[in-house]
């Protein structure tokens, strides 16, 4: 199942308007040391495991380092009937790449 992608200045430009939910699905040790500003912090295992429902009423993007894990979570969502789900193409390292800001809690 292919999950949409979105690139960064999109999902800045998503961000900027309030009409996304950003899911950064990393540990927190990662979402820590680098994280998108205003990006929600929900662990891959917490989203997989059932431990932490996000809303399936709003468009989600979600992210990781490179957009692998948080690929395969979006594709979990979809499967579990979400229907606004996408993925950060290249995560928060394309974010970066594209000079967009970041932040540390280091």
């Amino acid at each position: 199942m292919a999950i949409a992608e979105v690139s960064p200045a999109e999902l800045k430009a998503e961000l900027d308007s309030g009409s996304v939910t950003l899911i950064d699905v990393r540990e927190p040790d990662e979402h820590a040391a680098q994280a998108i500003p205003g990006a929600r912090l929900v662990p891959m295992h917490d989203i997989l495991s059932g431990t932490v429902q996000l809303p399936r009423d709003e468009p989600l993007v979600l992210h990781c380092k490179s957009g692998y894990r948080s690929g395969n979570v979006a594709e979990a969502l979809s499967a579990a009937g979400y229907e606004q789900v996408r993925n950060l193409s290249g995560g928060i390292e394309a974010w970066a790449e594209a000079g967009l800001p970041v932040t540390s809690q280091r």
